[in-house]
C-alpha cells in the first residue's frame, strides 16, 4: 500500500490541479498470507472481517465474497513522516531508540509511564479516549514473562464511560453497517522522560466472558479484548451494567512490558 502526496499546493493550500505525486511505501502484504486467510467468528451481519497485515484488514460480503471494505490501522505517530520521506520502493526506516541511563533511580523504567488510548470504529464519535499519567510497577512484577502496569482499576470504571458497546462501523457509497464485537484501538504509551515507547493501532476483537463469578452477577455482562504486539501486551474488558443497555464502563486495563523491553529501552539490568 502507497500514499500519493503531491508536490504543489495552491494559494489556499489545496493540492494543485494536474501536481505530480510523491509516492511513500506504507504496508508491504506478502501474498501468502492473503491466500492462507481463515473466515473469522463474526456470526451476524452481512459481512465478515479478515486481517491481512497487523495494520490492515478487509471486510468481505458474505454472499458473493466481494470486498464491502478496506480498514487501514495506521496511529498518527510518525505517520507524517511515513508518507513524506519513504519512497515507491522502500517504507521509511524509524530512528532507533537511544537509551538514557540513569545510576540514581533504583526504580528507573518502572514509574512515571503516560498512557493514551482511544477506542473507535472508523467513523466518529469515538467510543472512548482516555489519559492515565503517572503509572508504576514495583520490582516484585520483575520475575514474570510480563511486567504488568494497571491502567484502568476495577473500582475506577466510572471514571472510564463509554459510548455504548464499540462496534466497527463502515460505509461506501452503496452500502453501509457495522460489524459487531470489533473496534480499532489506538495506543500510545510515553515513559518518564517523555519518549514513545509505544504507539500502535490495532483491530481489536472481544468476546464476552464465561462463567461470571458470584461478585460478578451484579453485572450484566463482561467483554474481554487483549492485543500483542513484540515484547508488549494490553488486556482490557468492558462491563455492561445489569439492567441498562447502554451503560458501558471501560472496567479494566493491565499493560504488560517484556523485562527485556525495559533493559534495551532504559539500558537497566532487571
Amino acid at each position: 500500500m502507497k500514499v500519493l502526496v503531491p508536490v504543489f499546493f495552491d494559494m489556499k493550500g489545496n493540492p494543485a490541479k494536474d501536481s505530480p505525486m510523491l509516492r511513500s511505501l506504507l504496508l508491504e502484504i506478502p501474498a501468502e498470507s492473503v491466500r492462507t486467510l481463515k473466515p473469522d467468528s463474526v456470526k451476524k451481519g452481512a459481512v465478515s472481517v479478515f486481517q491481512v497485515h497487523p495494520e490492515l484488514a478487509v471486510g468481505i460480503f458474505k454472499e458473493g465474497g466481494e470486498p464491502a471494505f478496506f480498514t487501514a490501522m495506521l496511529h498518527f505517530h510518525y505517520l507524517l513522516e511515513r508518507c513524506l520521506f519513504g519512497s515507491s520502493n522502500s517504507k521509511l526506516v524509524p530512528p532507533i531508540h537511544k537509551p538514557k541511563p540513569c545510576d540514581i533511580d533504583s526504580q528507573y523504567g518502572l514509574h512515571g509511564y503516560n498512557f493514551f488510548f482511544e477506542i473507535h470504529g472508523q467513523r466518529p464519535p469515538a467510543f472512548m479516549e482516555h489519559q492515565v499519567t503517572d503509572i508504576c510497577t514495583d520490582r516484585d512484577n520483575l520475575g514474570k514473562e510480563f511486567v504488568e502496569l494497571v491502567v484502568v482499576k476495577e473500582k475506577d470504571k466510572f471514571m472510564c464511560p463509554m459510548k455504548g458497546m464499540p462496534v466497527l462501523r463502515w460505509k461506501t457509497e452503496a452500502f453501509h453497517g457495522e460489524v459487531k464485537d470489533y473496534f480499532i484501538l489506538d495506543v500510545t504509551l510515553a515513559d518518564s522522560n517523555g519518549d514513545i515507547v509505544w504507539a500502535q493501532s490495532f483491530l481489536v476483537k472481544c468476546h464476552p466472558k464465561e462463567e461470571p463469578s458470584c461478585s460478578e452477577m451484579e453485572y450484566s455482562q463482561k467483554f474481554l479484548f487483549q492485543v500483542d504486539a513484540e515484547n508488549r501486551r494490553l488486556k482490557g474488558t468492558i462491563t455492561q451494567e445489569d439492567g441498562n443497555g447502554d451503560g458501558y464502563f471501560l472496567s479494566s486495563l493491565e499493560l504488560g512490558l517484556t523485562p527485556q523491553l525495559l533493559n534495551a529501552w532504559f539500558s537497566t539490568k532487571y
